[in-house]
């Protein structure tokens, strides 16, 4: 309850006010630290730490790290109906919710500290748990579950590091789940359970082929978590919806569970897949190519009137210290000390012969008002007295004479001017008396085999891999992953509408059916219960014109006619007394995670938000390009193509990004462009070329919110060029050497992680296969061009070409659909005659005839022409024509309007 109602504030507070370290919020930078106090002190409560030789309870830094993972794809792809399938999800997010419950709040034992679609993850208190804890979990899950969910629970060992949960999660998907006794299995107990349920096909059906009561809870959940996902304001969210969800303003229309209310005009849908890969990151192993200092805050901090011109080489040096530089601060360290001792000395004289004098008025007081004492008596009394604070005071008068001059002298030696080596050393000996700081070094020599100089330096500049900083990181790709999502309601197009029929006569039960409806034929419909009224609503894509004809048969009293559907009854008739209308946006958010964004949309909106994405991806991360891998990927569909094959396909999606999406690959360099703007940071534009990707451009910002230069975020990782090692603004690091962008060359090879598109058309429910990644490929096979030329997966940077293929072939002079057709089926007949999939021997010979073929019918566009080399050419084709259906002459004038716009 506290943190719920801190959260808001803290939420938008930073967590440190130095620039390079307000990367973490208040709220990431309490809530890692809270986690590892909550876990000490449940750890001391649980078992008293033990006493050194001296009865002082022994310092223990230690915790542990709690893994509760499962596999959300199996939980989630064996269904046939969206609403079964987001309700799952919703189920999944219940388990999390209840793990939360159990052992942040009733045990109380340890906090989350990472979390997604397969499983959720604590730091937890380092006590010698046996099964208690484990059991616990597993029990949780069952119950939550209803069994659905195997998870496997791991508990590692005392550990100081965070970071070895990614480990701990790489560990967990290897391992087989134990299978206990589901919580389903109660139901076959029953007497007369022996109908299956069609849906789950694990618990028994009530009968007639209806649905479990478990199944239709997560259905009904599935409706409700609609208008959780997509836009309903933030006081009528779900209590248990995600921080993110939570922080939602939008009030976006509702999108819908019917893939039949998706589809675009040709009945196609598309489901996109956005991912991230954070294993890197939650190792830490990329966390310390982001850096918390600069050679110029050093400089800086020290004084030195040339910090701008510091930088990683120079500090380097510098932190190698000199005997003569080490002598030079020793003196200075000694001189500085002698006077403060000295001036110590004469304030702690002061501060005694101001309390003297204190005492003396105070007893010269209690003479004065003691009228019972002899008058003589008190008089001598009384001028002791005065002697002595006379004596006082001169005393005092002189310490505070020698005071200021001892203060004015102490002064004067801190101000005597230090060589740069002196201060650097100055710097060094703060850094190296702190043990965690050479223990760090250590461990980076070791971890990636650097230099004890390079470590050190390592160890001082980058950002410290903590709870908070962790939360960081995936808290902010959640958030935007949920930003996209929320983006969808705009970008799918004007909203639709649905019929709602209000019915007299025969009705199924609830759940979906199909019907024949007067003047459409049969439509599949969703039949539902609105305030105790039965209601039906087409789930398919209707046009106005159809609703209009859909309210005019209500009006003649015409009659609906039930051919199959979910339940017991599933024939007869019934008469449409009324037709309501309602508004929805055509897309749905399956997902949404700090590592997944699944969401089916209109086939023809798709490749534009695709882009959308890219586009927010490349402005908002755009200092950890090549660092942070994205992905994009598509399935085109029909409306009814089953839930189950167009799921296996984006896990299938998911894995080829996660394959090679975590491989280095290397570019070279060639072109780099500065930006300037306001302040004196500076964006760069670089361009780069592959042998395996092609020809790309990044956009890094080297300045931060201020306008400044920012030394620490923008770091690309050189394998090879010239001089590297002399470049001033880099440093050996993990992976190699990371240059700053602003000292990258011309000719540089470089390493990056590369952000990958693919799609793929879903014509049969076998196809899903090709979405797979063969064993050690680092290409997706291609219908025409194999494994070795196929260009898929492409960077996600190279999203636009495609489009820009297309606007190419669009607009070349005479171009038809019979020319395009005839230059296409020449290129794939030669390609597959002369057997280029499997060796290059006619290689010249086909770059001749695209050359003459593109002269002859392309107009010698050379964008056409090295597309149609590189293989794009293809799937430009592919998608556009027979994908997306689009008309030359349709897609011609769209882009002379977009234009004219």
């Amino acid at each position: 309850m506290l943190w719920s109602l801190v959260d808001v504030t803290f939420h938008h507070s930073l967590g440190k006010t130095q620039r390079a370290a307000n990367d973490i919020r208040l709220d990431q930078h309490v809530w890692g630290v809270a986690s590892r106090f909550k876990a000490f002190v449940m750890r001391d409560l649980l078992e008293p730490p033990p006493v050194d030789t001296e009865g002082k309870p022994v310092v223990r830094n230690t915790f542990r790290l709690l893994t509760v993972q499962w596999n959300s794809w199996e939980a989630i792809t064996p269904f046939e109906k969206l609403s079964d399938v987001v309700g799952r999800m919703a189920m999944i997010t219940q388990v999390r919710h209840a793990l939360r419950q159990a052992i942040e709040t009733e045990h109380a034992i340890g906090n989350r500290i990472y979390e997604d679609d397969d499983g959720i993850h604590f730091l937890v208190a380092d006590v010698e748990w046996g099964t208690e804890l484990e059991t616990l979990v597993r029990n949780i899950v069952n119950d939550a579950s209803g069994g659905e969910l195997l998870p496997v629970v791991t508990l590692s060992g005392p550990t100081e590091r965070v970071t070895d949960l990614a480990r701990q999660m790489a560990e967990a998907r290897k391992t087989l789940p134990i299978v206990g006794s589901p919580v389903w299995l109660e139901g076959w107990q029953r007497e007369g359970a022996t109908e299956l349920c069609p849906v789950c096909h694990r618990r028994p059906s009530p009968g007639d082929g209806a649905l479990c009561s478990w199944c239709k809870e997560q259905r009904d959940e599935g409706f409700r978590q609609r208008h959780a996902q997509s836009g309903i304001p933030q006081d009528k969210r779900r209590a248990d919806a995600s921080s993110a969800e939570a922080q939602s303003e939008s009030t976006q229309p509702a999108g819908t569970l019917q893939t039949g209310e998706l589809a675009d005009e040709r009945g196609k849908t598309a489901l996109i897949v956005a991912r991230f890969d954070l294993e890197d990151w939650l190792k830490g192993d990329l966390l310390h190519t982001l850096f918390i200092t600069s050679p110029q805050d050093v400089a800086q901090s020290q004084d030195l009137t040339d910090a701008s011109d510091w930088d990683w080489r120079r500090l380097r040096t510098m932190l190698q210290l000199k005997e003569t530089a080490l002598a030079e601060l020793d003196a200075y360290e000694a001189a500085v000390k002698q006077a403060e001792d000295t001036l110590n000395s004469k304030c702690k004289d002061l501060r005694e012969q101001h309390k003297q004098e204190d005492g003396e008025k105070t007893k010269r007081q209690r003479f004065v008002e003691n009228t019972g004492m002899p008058v003589e008596r008190r008089q001598a009394l009384l001028a002791e007295c005065d002697r002595k604070l006379r004596d006082t005071a001169t005393r005092i008068a002189v310490l505070e004479t020698e005071t200021a001059a001892l203060n004015a002298q102490l002064e004067a030696i801190r101000q005597q001017p230090l060589s740069p080596e002196a201060r650097i050393a100055r710097f060094s000996k703060k850094y190296s008396r702190l043990d965690k700081a050479v223990e760090l070094a250590a461990e980076i020599a070791k971890d990636y085999g650097l230099s004890p100089d390079d470590a050190l330096l390592l160890a001082l500049a980058r950002k410290n891999p903590s709870a908070a900083r962790l939360l960081r990181v995936w808290q902010t790709t959640e958030e935007f992953l949920q930003g996209q999502a929320d983006a969808l309601a705009g970008a799918v197009g004007p909203q639709r509408q649905r019929a709602v029929l209000t019915l007299y006569g025969t009705t199924p039960p609830e759940g979906y059916s199909t019907a024949e409806l007067p003047g459409l034929g049969a439509v599949d419909v969703w039949v539902r219960t609105d305030d105790k009224v039965c209601k039906v609503q087409t789930a398919t894509y209707l046009k106005a014109k159809q609703i209009e004809r859909l309210k005019a048969a209500a009006a003649t009293g015409a009659p609906l006619r039930w051919l199959s559907g979910e339940g017991a009854t599933r024939t007869g008739e019934a008469t449409i007394v009324h037709v309501d209308v309602e508004s929805y946006a055509p897309y749905q958010v399956i997902t949404r995670s700090p590592n997944l964004l699944l969401a089916m949309v209109p086939a023809d909106r798709a490749l534009e938000i695709a882009q959308q994405i890219q586009s927010a991806y490349a402005a908002e991360f755009s200092k950890v390009q090549g660092r942070l891998p994205f992905h994009v990927g598509l399935a085109f569909m029909d409306a009814h193509y089953p839930m189950f094959a167009a799921l296996d396909t984006a896990r299938r999606l998911a894995e080829t990004f996660d394959t090679l999406g975590n491989r280095w690959m290397e570019a070279q360099i060639r072109q780099v462009e500065e930006t300037t703007g306001a302040g004196d940071g500076k964006d760069y534009t670089l361009e780069l070329e592959s042998a395996r990707f092609g020809s790309w451009k990044w956009t890094i910002s080297a300045r931060l919110g201020n306008g400044a230069p920012d030394w620490y975020h923008p770091y690309v990782l050189v394998k090879a060029g010239a001089d590297l090692e002399q470049r001033g603004m880099s440093l050996q690091g993990p992976q190699g050497r990371w240059v700053h962008v602003s000292q990258v060359e011309v000719g540089d090879t470089i390493s990056f992680l590369p952000n990958l598109y693919d799609f793929i058309s879903l014509d049969t429910v076998s196809r899903r296969l090709e979405a797979g990644l063969l064993p050690d490929a680092t290409r997706r096979a291609h219908p025409l061009l194999g494994s070795r030329h196929s260009p898929r997966p492409y960077l996600l940077e190279r999203v636009n070409e495609l489009q820009a293929v297309w606007d190419a072939i669009c607009n070349v002079s005479g171009m038809s659909e019979s020319r395009l057709q005839a230059a296409t089926t020449l290129l794939a007949r030669k390609w597959e005659e002369w057997q280029l999939s499997q060796h290059d021997t006619h290689r010249a010979e086909y770059a001749w005839l695209v050359q003459h073929t593109v002269a002859r019918d392309f107009g010698g566009n050379p964008v056409i022409e090295q597309a149609i080399l590189d293989g794009m050419y293809f799937d430009v084709i592919d998608l556009y024509r027979h994908i997306l259906k689009q008309s030359l002459e349709k897609s011609k004038t769209q882009t002379t309007e977009e234009a004219a716009s």
